[in-house]
C-alpha cells in the first residue's frame, strides 16, 4: 500500500457550496479549487454531477427557461439558442 495519501471523501453539503463558489464573479474553477485545497478536476466533476442529478442549473442565465440541462431537446428540436446554450 502507498504511504502518506489518503483518499479525502467530501460529503455533498460541501460539494454544493464549492460548487456554489465558482458561480461567484471573477471566481473560476482553478481559482476555487485552489482555495479550498481540493484538486481542479475534483470540482469539475462535481460540477457536473450536481448539475446531471438536477441538484442546479448550469447558469442563472438558464433559469427560468423551462428547460433544465437534464431534459434538453436534441439539437434539432431547439429553437434559436439564447444565452450560453440554453
Amino acid at each position: 500500500m502507498s504511504q502518506g495519501r489518503t483518499h479525502r471523501r467530501f460529503d455533498r453539503a460541501f460539494k454544493s457550496q464549492a460548487v456554489e463558489l465558482t458561480d461567484q464573479p471573477g471566481m473560476s474553477v482553478p481559482k476555487a479549487a485552489e482555495q479550498l485545497g481540493v484538486h481542479a478536476n475534483a470540482l469539475y466533476r462535481w460540477k457536473k454531477e450536481l448539475t446531471e442529478a438536477g441538484v442546479r442549473s448550469d447558469s442563472s442565465e438558464c433559469q427560468g427557461s423551462g428547460e433544465t440541462q437534464r431534459h434538453r431537446k436534441p439539437p434539432s428540436q431547439r429553437g434559436k439558442l439564447g444565452p450560453r446554450g440554453c
